[in-house]
């Protein structure tokens, strides 16, 4: 872990965001929203070098169209419910 991407509390990993963070993304998000909702993304990291730009690159563009095409999908379902209670 690089000290600039997670929490320090008195220059020790604070274990107690770390341990919120994993229950909050293992557990309590899973809980309240089905697994179609949720996307998981992982991106290689190294100490020395951080982020490599072309897969960082690579990686934010995935996540555009993937957050476009799901935003859109949803916008069109909205419709198509209001036109449906709209004839009825």
């Amino acid at each position: 872990h690089s000290i600039k991407f997670i929490d320090i509390a008195a220059k020790q990993v604070d274990e107690e965001a770390q341990r919120m963070l994993s229950d909050l993304r293992d557990v309590k998000v899973p809980a309240v929203l089905p697994e179609s909702s949720t996307i998981r993304y992982s991106i290689d990291w190294t100490d020395e070098d951080g982020l490599n730009k072309n897969f960082h690159a690579e990686y934010l563009q995935e996540f555009i169209e993937t957050f476009y095409r799901r935003i859109v999908e949803l916008i069109d379902r909205g419709v198509a419910q209001q036109k449906r209670l709209a004839t009825n």
